[in-house]
């Protein structure tokens, strides 16, 4: 039986030239392991060598922090990373061993063990690859049998409890002794303030938007307690004046963080179907699913037996490749389409037109100007083979002896396709371009006013020609096509050639849009976005700096140049606008931010900046609204190549039209503050 002391300083004997007191490494990790043992010490810091997983470099990153074995010790005052690189599916520990031999503590990945048993070694996590590749991270720093937590040093926790249990014990008592006195000393000085401030009103009664605070549960008429809640116009007009009209603030919305790479090029559209927003990579021919909720990438591989497949190019405003996912007007199911049009080209065959400008035209193969695959969209599948839609389109024909028609491509034609319940069948429509009518009679003229639309069901063997009639005029100043943004209706706006310029915006199949007015002619942009239709206004020219839009209600068209500075940067997109129905507004998204307005006058366009969640949005950059859940989503490429999405749920009792302002949040020592909203009428 032997007493051990230490640590003392050490005297130096020169007769033996030794120290009487001599320690080694054994004596400090035996005190050390005593005191401590083993785990992650997580005082002060609970991400303590937390480990998650960098989708981006397939590591697994380990958080700073310490950790103790046997009395040994780690500190870790970086992010560490654990390659994960060309493991096979499985579950690996990612662990710290001592290593007695090199002298040191090591941090790496192996297979896990069963039983779970590390000798010398403590597991912070177990990463799991599955099938597919991808990767979960369990965090075990709490599981006391393979590592354990660490959150004061071992035996000094009993005299911790020792002086908690005193001060709960003998001094609880006598702390709420005073407290009752500040208490009563509080509502004591609170009633005096009360007694000033009821004599100064009634000498200078306070101006809208003065702010005092007060712990009395009797507050007088007109005040409202500042508790960051919105308030309108319409019950405030004064305080809302005072405060100043506040616009939706970017913390608001939410990244949706997903697991997976989308390649850098040749991106469409996103559709949203199935909680789930897709969009088509042309590079690899593959179509990714991005989880609104988050999570991992879905990815389905898109072929068909036609090498006409290979035809499709990147998408761009010259060319848009329009994805379209078509839900089932009968049954259940969707069918999924790709389309493109590739130039300008008269796509139905015609009779010989004896009209000087016309009397060249002869037929182009439709597949020489655009092509859509579809195939039947199955979620579950890890590929889906698509067959070449429509290969033909039936003849022309001459209504009179004077009348001429022909289709012709037009690239400000998007190919979206949607459909409608028709009879018995399911009928499909896409724009195509424009409709050709020529007169031979005493003027010998040619009209490109109509909208060409191709329209077929599943048991066509060539599509068919339809026209949606507008007047006489050009399509121009705005992409069309079947949006469903647009209640899946085609927007259009013609000029008027003949006399005034009259713009024009008609809709097919259903009508619900319209209207028109008379200005001078404006300048269509070179490229053109898809026009953005409300109840009462259609935006069909627009870019980060003006819109032109034609009120139906008001019968004008108008130019508004935004009295708002954006970003050098921000750029205008092919279809990157909605107008929200169940809220009343219209937005843009430029890249940088959403310019939203519900009247377009010039003091009601708002701008609310999206950098600091998405950064800049450069490519492919589109907005989607799920008026099922409210959700507003904006997505697309960003300087780094990376695809972004985030989502803002809009609450239906805010007025995204800035119609009010949010009250300020303030209370000081747990005693609220009230604000100055109206004058009281007693």
């Amino acid at each position: 039986m032997a007493i051990y002391t230490g640590f003392f300083d050490a005297a130096f004997d020169e007769t033996t030239s030794t120290y009487d007191n001599e320690y080694d490494s054994a004596d400090f990790t035996t005190y050390f392991g005593e005191i401590v043992g083993s785990g992650v010490c997580v005082y002060g810091n609970d991400d303590s060598m937390r480990v998650y997983y960098d989708a981006v470099s397939n590591r697994a990153v380990v958080n700073p922090g310490y950790l103790f074995i046997r009395g040994y010790w780690l500190k870790n005052d970086g992010l560490y990373t654990v390659s994960l690189e060309s493991l096979s599916a499985g579950t690996y520990a990612i662990y710290a061993e001592l290593n007695l031999g090199s002298r040191g503590i090591l941090i790496s990945q192996k297979a896990k063990v069963d039983p779970e048993v590390y000798p010398d070694a403590i597991v912070l996590a177990y990463a799991t690859i599955d099938i597919g590749g991808a990767i979960s991270i369990e965090d075990t720093r709490s599981r006391t049998d393979i590592c354990g937590l660490i959150d004061s040093a071992g035996s000094l926790s009993m005299k911790i409890e020792y002086a908690i249990n005193y001060i709960d014990n003998e001094i609880e008592e006598k702390l709420n002794q005073i407290e009752q006195n500040l208490q009563q000393k509080e509502a004591e000085i609170d009633s005096k303030i009360e007694e000033v401030n009821a004599l100064i009103s009634q000498i200078a009664p306070p101006a809208i938007g003065t702010i005092k605070f007060s712990a009395s549960q009797n507050i007088e008429e007109g005040w409202i307690k500042c508790d960051g809640s919105f308030i309108s116009e319409t019950d405030y007009p004064e305080l809302v004046a005072a405060l100043g009209k506040l616009i939706p603030s970017s913390d608001k919305f939410q990244l949706i963080n997903y697991i997976g790479d989308i390649p850098s090029t040749g991106i469409t559209n996103f559709v949203l179907y199935d909680d789930i927003l897709w969009t088509y990579c042309v590079a690899n021919k593959t179509l990714y699913g991005i989880p609104v909720e988050g999570g991992t990438l879905k990815s389905i591989t898109l072929s068909s037996e036609d090498t006409r497949f290979n035809n499709f190019i990147a998408s761009s405003f010259e060319n848009p490749l329009a994805l379209s996912i078509v839900p089932h007007k009968k049954g259940s199911g969707a069918k999924i389409f790709l389309a493109q049009i590739f130039k300008i080209g008269y796509i139905q065959p015609v009779d010989t037109i004896v009209l000087d400008d016309l009397k060249n035209i002869t037929s182009t193969s439709f597949l020489d100007c655009m092509q859509i695959f579809d195939a039947e969209f199955n979620l579950s599948s890890s590929s889906i083979n698509l067959k070449l839609t429509i290969q033909t389109i039936k003849q022309g024909s001459v209504t009179s002896n004077s009348k001429y028609n022909t289709a012709q491509t037009n690239k400000k034609a998007i190919p979206y396709v949607t459909s409608i319940e028709k009879g018995e069948n399911e009928t499909y429509y896409c724009a195509v371009g424009q409709r050709i009518v020529a007169y031979v009679d005493t003027y010998d003229r040619y009209d490109r006013c109509n909208v060409a639309i191709l329209t077929w069901n599943d048991d066509d063997k060539e599509g068919d020609i339809v026209v949606h009639n507008l007047t006489e005029g050009e399509v121009g100043y705005c992409k069309f096509g079947f949006s469903e943004k647009n209640k899946n209706e085609i927007v259009t706006v013609i000029r008027n050639t003949s006399g005034n310029t009259t713009y024009y915006t008609s809709s097919f199949p259903q009508g619900i849009f319209g209207g028109r007015g008379s200005v001078s002619q404006l300048n269509s942009p070179s490229n053109l976005p898809m026009a953005i239709a409300g109840f009462d206004k259609t935006l069909f020219s627009f870019d980060k700096s003006y819109t032109n839009f034609v009120s139906k209600n008001n019968n004008i068209t108008k130019e508004l140049k935004f009295p708002i500075t954006t970003p050098d940067i921000a750029r205008t997109f092919i279809d990157a606008g909605q107008y929200l129905f169940d809220k009343d507004i219209y937005f843009i998204f430029v890249g940088t931010g959403i310019i939203f307005s519900r009247t377009f006058d010039s003091d009601s366009v708002g701008y609310l900046d999206t950098t600091s969640v998405l950064g800049t949005i450069v490519q492919y950059g589109d907005l989607r609204y799920d008026d099922q859940t409210g959700t507003l989503y904006i997505m697309g490429q960003d300087t780094k190549n990376k695809v972004k999405v985030a989502k803002i749920v809009l609450n239906t009792l805010y007025d995204y039209a800035n119609d009010g302002a949010w009250l300020p949040l303030i209370a000081s020592d747990g005693v609220p503050a009230y604000i100055k909203a109206k004058e009281s009428t007693s």
